[in-house]
């Protein structure tokens, strides 16, 4: 454990390579995803491999282990809990590692705190005096007919007194830019 560019990280290493794969398969169950929370080097000719988990695996970690599902919250809370215990041992050891178990901290804590945000009960005036409540909502990927993947948020609201069903539609383009749709209709009440 210890910071890069002033950010926590962890690093496991091995010469084994069962126990690299291992790890890394634990990692996975965990929700943690390879090239995006962490990187993994297998051990060859006698070297050292190792499961490095940068600050941004460690913060999605951390809100795994309070908004994860099942195994996946378990395997979090233990790995975060673990985390916590070493990085307070390593400043107690040493004085110039405070800085490490204040930076795990904070990067744990912002983890945490980050949760799934509901529009459900959502209520306010926008732009032109326009009253909007949400009534539900829901999010699904969907495939579409070319192949490409679809995020389809469907929100069921009452603008100034009229409840009516509305879909926004959102997908990357070549750019890897995320680009959102939404049809608009003219059979709704009160005109276009």
């Amino acid at each position: 454990m210890g910071l890069n560019d002033g950010a926590p990280v962890v690093i496991f290493s091995s010469t084994k390579s069962d126990r690299i794969e291992q790890v890394t398969q634990k990692f996975r169950e965990m929700g943690l995803k390879e090239g995006k929370h962490l990187t993994v080097k297998m051990p060859k000719g006698g070297k050292e491999g190792y499961v490095f988990i940068s600050s941004v695996g460690l913060r999605r970690a951390a809100r795994l282990s309070v908004h994860g599902s099942g195994r996946q919250r378990e395997l979090a809370e233990e790995f975060i809990s673990y985390i916590l215990k070493r990085a307070e041992e390593k400043s107690k050891a040493k004085k110039e590692d405070e800085d490490v178990h204040e930076k795990v901290k904070e990067v744990v804590e912002k983890g945490k705190s980050w949760g799934h945000l509901t529009l459900k009960g959502f209520a306010a005036t926008v732009d032109g005096g326009y009253e909007v409540k949400v009534i539900d909502g829901s999010a699904e990927i969907e495939e579409s007919w070319s192949g490409k993947k679809l995020l389809r948020l469907r929100v069921m609201a009452e603008v100034n007194g009229v409840r009516d069903d509305y879909t926004i539609t959102y997908i990357k383009d070549e750019r890897n830019k995320a680009l959102g749709y939404a049809v608009m209709r003219a059979d709704a009440p009160s005109g276009r």
